[in-house]
């Protein structure tokens, strides 16, 4: 199944992608890692959905 990707989540740059990988390495904890993808969501106007698939690298990006 193919979801349409948001317009808040076409605007995050590779670069703040790279950012939230290597925070995601940093994380000690799952409390961590959620915390994480609540302050991704909040940031960016994400659903937890697209934030986990961000962190997870579940997204297909493209040029």
């Amino acid at each position: 199944m193919k979801r349409e990707i948001s317009e808040n989540l076409k605007s995050i740059t590779i670069g703040q992608v790279w950012e939230y990988q290597k925070q995601k390495q940093e994380a000690k904890t799952m409390g961590d890692f959620k915390a994480l993808g609540r302050e991704i969501r909040d940031r960016h106007g994400l659903t937890d959905r697209e934030a986990i698939a961000l962190l997870s690298l579940e997204i297909n990006i493209q040029a």
